[in-house]
């Protein structure tokens, strides 16, 4: 019968050292605090884009209002506003 404690420390002695090596590379920092977050945020980024352009709901449309009130007031100031402001 196999020991089982002696398949368990093998495993285990295989995976000495992983940790420090691991955490002491850069690329592991780097996708783990800039690429994962943003792969991760990517999706409900796109779809509030998609929201926001093809149906715009009453408050995004005050809001774009509000933004560039500005305008409206006078036309020296419509060159300044980037925003498109056909509400």
């Amino acid at each position: 019968m196999p020991c089982i404690a002696c398949s368990f420390h093998s495993a285990v002695s295989d995976m000495t050292g992983v940790g420090a090596e691991l955490f002491g590379s850069a690329t592991y920092w780097l996708g783990a605090v800039l690429l994962a977050p943003g792969i991760a945020l990517l999706p409900d980024l796109v779809y509030l884009a998609f929201q926001k352009l093809l149906r715009p709901t009453i408050v995004d449309l005050l809001q774009v209002r509000h933004s560039c009130r500005h305008i409206w007031y006078s036309s020296a100031t419509a060159v300044s506003c980037n925003m498109s402001c056909a509400v």
